[in-house]
Parts: structure tokens; C-alpha cells; sequence
């Protein structure tokens, strides 16, 4: 039986760094918006880190980039997902890579499990 996660963070990044003599995880480059000079923007890579409470099973994942205005998808990844129990945390790691943004205005991130919404976030995007 599966059990959804709380998601105690979606969070979009240049890159997710570890230091293995730390044991430590740090986020890099932290964003809410991005800014291009001309669109369609040139092609993106960023990472999405969600950190998964409480989930138990596993199941098809889906992170989805979308443009608000059309509901026109431009970037989408699956991938086969394992929760690690009751009371423990998952810590999601998704790379975009070419993800291309066709226009000004707002876009929204959305991961699933098995279809069903985890959560959601918006994406600013914006010419100078």
C-alpha cells in the first residue's frame, strides 16, 4: 500500500552539492524568476529538490514544467520512485536539462506520484 508523502520542499536550484566529509547537502544558486534577454530562451539546466516526509511504497514520478498561460507543457521527466517508510525523509534530486522557456510570464512545477499531486510551484520568467 502506498502512502503519499508530505513534501516539505520544492526547490529550484543551479545544482545540489554534497561534501562527503561533511556528510552535508548544500543547494547553489537559489531562484524564484529568471530573466533572458530574447525567447525563446536558450536552453536551461537546473536541479528541482524536494524533500519527501512520511512516504511509504513506490511508484512513477513525474516532475512537469508548464507555461500557465497555454497549460502547454515544455519540460517532463519520469522515473521510478521508492518512499523510504513511516517518520523518515526521501531527498528528491530531479536535473533539468534543456529545458528551453518559449516565452515571458509564469510557469509552474508540479511533481506527482502515480498521477496524484504532490506539489507545486511557480516559476517567474521575464525579459529586461
Amino acid at each position: 500500500m502506498t502512502r503519499i508523502p508530505q513534501v516539505l520542499g520544492l526547490i529550484t536550484c543551479r545544482a545540489l552539492q554534497f561534501d562527503p566529509g561533511a556528510n552535508a547537502a548544500s543547494l547553489v544558486g537559489l531562484f524564484q524568476s529568471r530573466q533572458f534577454g530574447s525567447f525563446p530562451s536558450p536552453p536551461q539546466e537546473f536541479t528541482v529538490y524536494a524533500a519527501l516526509y512520511d512516504g511509504v511504497g513506490e511508484g512513477k514520478m513525474t516532475l512537469e514544467l508548464f507555461r500557465l498561460e497555454t497549460e502547454e507543457i515544455i519540460y517532463s521527466r519520469e522515473w521510478w520512485g521508492t518512499l523510504p517508510g513511516r517518520q523518515r525523509l526521501a531527498h528528491v534530486e530531479v536535473r533539468v536539462k534543456s529545458c528551453v522557456f518559449p516565452a515571458a510570464g509564469r510557469y509552474a512545477l508540479r511533481l506527482t506520484l502515480d498521477g496524484m499531486d504532490l506539489s507545486e510551484r511557480m516559476i517567474d520568467v521575464y525579459s529586461p
